[in-house]
């Protein structure tokens, strides 16, 4: 499956994985959490991240805007995937990719 992983201070990679709970939680170095992005909620893409990240002070990754305002910080990795509409997982397109690329670098913190 194509998805998309965000390290914090690195440049989004496109990779592709198994994807299970384990591969999920390998990537984020935790338990999982979904968040929701709003213009990418909209889109049919999910985004994970690690549940504890700033209890575990993992480093910050992104902003996150609701309603055109920043309302907090993503820290930690973060994996991006489709959704399937049925309440599973599904690959990226090229379109989704370009999104969360847009969204990353307008609201990044570099």
């Amino acid at each position: 499956m194509k998805v998309l992983i965000k390290e914090p201070k690195q440049e989004p990679k496109v990779v592709d994985m198994h994807i299970s709970l384990m591969s999920l939680q390998n990537v984020v170095g935790g338990f999982i959490e979904s968040i929701c992005i709003e213009g990418l909620r909209e889109r049919k893409i999910i985004c994970y991240c690690n549940e504890g990240g700033k209890i575990l002070e993992l480093e910050p990754n992104f902003r996150l805007v609701m309603g055109g305002e920043v309302c907090d910080i993503v820290c930690g990795t973060v994996i991006f995937l489709g959704d399937d509409e049925d309440g599973g997982e599904k690959s990226l397109n090229r379109y989704n990719i370009e999104v969360i690329k847009n969204y990353l670098e307008r609201w990044g913190l570099e």
